[in-house]
């Protein structure tokens, strides 16, 4: 389709922002070959500004220290808000304009609640959903810092609704979603203009901040901020279902998934069972061999049997017998992947190396209720770690598990989640034992 395009000079002097943009025509379906996007026809259509460098100023910072967070976390706004690891700011909050992001009731996506962009704070939290932001504000709303050092493709997704000032110079009033290394300079999107008619649920519009470029930073802070000047106001954006995500490879990697509610009956899921495939049997010959007198001779023993090593009897001149001391069995694990489940009725697995000396990918899986809170957690132990004496372990900061081989296609043993945090919830501690088999 052919595009027209404007060529905008948008110069924010209280944000600290100044750039160049091309600007799709509101007439032109599509995403223009610069940073904005647009949905035609409309008076004020949804518009995003990318790659948007916002300074805030000390006025818009704290001094306060926050604790690291998690680089996982899940914000519904149906449990306490603010939750771990977030700030909310605004620099009139003493001049007896207090409007701070709320957890408010007003046109959710999902649930009974999301966060309002002026609906806390002292003034903020009197707003009727149906009333428009207030004129000169600047409601801050911080998240951090958390840790991208160990992390793959970290990612924040949210979903908004709501519509803010576009004039014919670009936006008057404006939403930023950004991200840091310092809590100062941040990089992201601006929006602005109608966001009420999306179709990722009641009119909301999803979006993602990609954070490719924050990998390897110890401390990562997002900020979230809706700017207005002195005229136009509007209803102000709601935020619903954010959800920043990051793959992490430590030594242990927990996965966190969240049961709906109400909690419904659970379903199982149909797991397919690998079968193992007979080769056929192999028939035994036997072929006298000539043994010379009194010269042991030595057995093959196939793995994954028990090796009795061979007793040597020693005649002694006196008659008097001579002790000898049996050798202790030694279980050989089979090589292949061992599937199982706990006393508790999840499923658990873990490999092991083709010498039989290591294991490796040690996952378990367990339920948890952390008030009205519950779900599933599962993680993995991913190793390698060494095999002795049939027996192996692991032990980190919140998880840890003990095994050992009972037979060459048998195993059991014991796990322990100990203080694990659930983002939003809380903290989980349980403990239970484990069986496996190969298959």
């Amino acid at each position: 389709m052919k595009r027209s395009y404007k060529k905008l000079l948008i110069t924010c002097l209280s944000c600290a922002l100044s750039l160049t943009i091309y600007y799709a025509g509101i007439a032109s379906m599509g995403q223009s070959d610069e940073t904005i996007s647009t949905v035609p026809q409309e008076a004020d259509p949804p518009t995003v500004i990318e790659n948007v460098t916002k300074v805030f100023p000390p006025s818009q910072l704290s001094a306060a220290q926050f604790a690291p967070v998690d680089a996982v976390m899940r914000e519904d706004f149906e449990g306490k808000w603010p939750g771990p690891g977030w700030e909310l700011i605004n620099p009139e909050s003493d001049n007896g304009r207090d409007y701070l992001w709320g957890k408010r009731d007003c046109h959710p996506r999902s649930g009974g609640a999301v966060g309002w962009s002026v609906g806390g704070g002292a003034q903020g939290s009197g707003l009727l959903c149906t009333d428009n932001y207030p004129d000169g504000i600047q409601s801050t709303a911080f998240y951090g810092p958390f840790d991208l050092t160990r992390a793959i493709s970290p990612t924040l997704t949210y979903h908004l609704w709501g519509r803010s000032e576009l004039g014919s110079h670009g936006c008057y009033d404006a939403l930023f979603v950004g991200s840091s290394t310092d809590k100062e300079t941040f990089r992201g999107t601006f929006l602005c203009g109608n966001f009420t008619n999306g179709s990722e649920g009641n009119g909301y519009y999803v979006y993602t901040l990609d954070l490719q470029n924050r990998l390897g930073s110890p401390e990562v802070w997002i900020g979230i901020l809706l700017h207005s000047n002195n005229t136009v106001t509007n209803e102000g954006m709601t935020f619903d279902d954010l959800a920043l995500s990051s793959t992490l490879p430590p030594s242990a990697t927990i996965t966190v998934t969240f049961t709906p509610t109400p909690t419904g009956t659970a379903t199982a899921t149909n797991t397919p069972t690998v079968t193992s495939t007979p080769t056929g049997t192999a028939t035994p010959t036997h072929t006298p061999t000539a043994t010379p007198a009194n010269t042991p001779t030595a057995t093959a023993v196939p793995q994954g049997l028990i090796n009795y090593l061979p007793v040597l009897k020693h005649i002694l001149p006196s008659p008097t017998p001579t002790s000898t001391a049996t050798p202790t069995a030694t279980t050989v694990p089979s090589a292949t992947h061992w599937t199982g489940g706990t006393n508790r009725g999840h499923p658990m697995s873990f490999n092991v190396s083709a010498n039989g000396q290591e294991w490796r990918s040690f996952k378990v899986e367990a339920t948890f209720v952390i008030g009205g809170c519950s779900g599933t957690i599962e993680t993995t132990a991913h190793g390698p770690g060494s095999i002795s004496n049939n027996q192996f372990s692991f032990a980190g900061s919140t998880f840890s598990f003990t095994g050992r081989f009972t037979s060459a296609t048998t195993a059991e043993g014991t796990y322990a989640f100990s203080n694990a945090y659930i983002p939003n919830c809380g903290y989980f501690s349980q403990s239970g034992t484990w069986a496996a088999t190969r298959p």
